[in-house]
């Protein structure tokens, strides 16, 4: 079984120029990452962890993460994933 593995090189994490870093600044470090892998056709067996993620900040953050929706509902994979989910939700709810 191969794992898709997030590279350190390929998340950014310099502090943002002037010294500290903003809670801000970090949520969209890891919105950024978490949708670059999201449009990653070849992590496509990560994809559902991904946007399991990304609810999971959605409910944490409440309305911190306002700023992020127009880049979450941009990626169709986002949008395919999360419909899919919830139709096999509803169908088994119904069974």
């Amino acid at each position: 079984m191969e794992l898709n593995v997030i590279r350190p090189s390929s998340i950014q994490t310099a502090i943002p120029i002037g010294g500290s870093a903003t809670e801000d600044y970090y949520q969209r470090v890891v919105m950024s990452t978490l949708l670059k892998v999201l449009a990653d056709s070849s992590a496509s067996g990560s994809h559902y962890f991904i946007v399991e993620c990304i609810m999971t900040i959605f409910k944490t953050q409440g309305l911190a993460v306002v700023n992020f929706l127009p880049q979450v509902w941009n990626v169709k994979v986002f949008l395919a994933v999360l419909t899919h989910f919830i139709t096999r939700s509803y169908q088994r709810s119904s069974v």
